[in-house]
């Protein structure tokens, strides 16, 4: 069976982070096709993972186009 995978982007080692990659390993352990989609990958964060699934990264489509916020205080 072909998975995809949606996730918000691989910023920093968290728990969902890890669970959704290692969920992906073990789906193609017993032979599904598992493709990850976000939009956003930080290499350092699970790089043992990231190299044993397919990940693509997909970019927002209004990255760089937005104000920056701004903060109250």
């Amino acid at each position: 069976m072909r998975i995809a995978m949606i996730h918000r982007p691989f910023g920093a080692r968290g728990g969902t982070e890890r669970q959704i990659l290692r969920l992906a390993i073990e789906l193609e352990k017993i032979g599904h096709e598992v493709e990850i989609f976000t939009n956003g990958i930080n290499e350092d964060s699970y790089p043992e993972f990231f190299k044993k699934v397919k990940i693509n990264v997909i970019p927002h489509p209004l990255a760089g186009k937005l104000p920056r916020q701004m903060t109250l205080g």
